[in-house]
């Protein structure tokens, strides 16, 4: 049976159906831009100039910053735009897209050189992935695991960043005759950074809020890394396309990868820089003090956060 209870405060206003459209629009045709970019069907990538994929991202983008102003008049916002007053959730956005934009190219790009360059079937291309994916595996289970024992998320995030980093810029120097004992390796530092963001940054996120804003910022981080990775791919396809203008080569290739992914990582290090070092709540405790946000004030007791 449904509890009789119910909240002392009930929200009343308007369905915000303005933000609604407004956010569910200019993110789709920022997706579909994005998408286009990265669509090299008939060997290139079309240009940013291109009329649909210009046309998509000028539109999506406009539709959002009209979001703005709409979302400050709401009675009951869709995306409250105080979120983005608080310094360490911003920070996390801005990491968690560009450790995305990072990772992203890794993984669909490198089977196209171990298919073009080193002839393996796509089925042993994926196979050889697997270092990526067990890097993910075991580094997003270990964030976790030290996150939730030492209560802190940034030291566990900057490690991350950095060893996407050096993992995705390694294949700078990857060519024809590059042993794939070497290759294993970069594929695994690569995974060993890609897997904190995956389950730290939510969990970040989650800490870093208000409680009654704890679903819309975790929905928010998910939708953030999802148009980095979309972002990131369709960068790096770019790059492809100029680098590899014959077809896929292995400096094509290993340069795109690297390109991606060591600006990814680096801006992603930057976000996390620019983070507070927050306290991460106990499972199955009590909740501790949210951070306020700044500028603001608050009476609870201070032991979630420090600066």
């Amino acid at each position: 049976m449904l509890p009789e209870r119910r909240p002392a405060t009930v929200p009343s206003g308007r369905l915000d159906v303005a933000g609604i459209l407004l956010i569910a629009s200019g993110l789709s045709l920022v997706l579909i831009g994005f998408s286009l970019k990265g669509n090299t069907a008939g060997g290139h990538a079309p240009a940013w100039a291109d009329p649909g994929v210009a046309g998509c991202l000028i539109g999506g983008l406009v539709l959002l910053a009209l979001l703005v102003p709409v979302e400050r008049r709401a009675t009951i916002p869709v995306l409250p735009i105080a979120l983005f007053g608080n310094r360490t959730y911003s920070a996390l956005l801005v990491a968690g897209f560009f450790f995305q934009a990072a990772a992203m190219p890794v993984g669909v790009l490198l089977p196209l050189y171990f298919q073009y360059v080193r002839d393996y079937s796509a089925t042993v291309s994926g196979l050889l992935l697997l270092p990526l994916m067990i890097g993910m595996a075991v580094s997003n289970h270990l964030t976790a695991a030290i996150i939730l024992r030492s209560r802190r998320a940034k030291p566990v995030l900057l490690v991350g960043a950095g060893l996407l980093t050096v993992g995705a810029a390694a294949f700078f120097i990857q060519d024809t005759e590059t042993p794939m004992a070497l290759i294993v390796l970069w594929l695994l530092i690569a995974g060993l950074g890609s897997g904190p963001p995956m389950g730290g940054i939510t969990i970040a996120t989650q800490n870093a809020v208000q409680l009654a804003d704890m679903g819309t910022a975790t929905a928010g981080s998910t939708l953030t890394k999802q148009l980095g990775g979309a972002f990131g791919l369709a960068c790096a396809q770019s790059l492809l396309s100029l680098y590899g203008t014959g077809g896929p080569t292995a400096q094509a290739i290993g340069s795109s990868v690297a390109w991606g992914g060591a600006i990814g990582g680096a801006l992603a290090l930057a976000g996390l820089l620019l983070m507070r070092n927050i306290a991460i709540s106990a499972p199955g405790g009590r909740v501790p003090a949210p951070t306020p946000r700044d500028g603001e004030q608050t009476t609870q007791a201070p032991d979630r956060a420090s600066a």
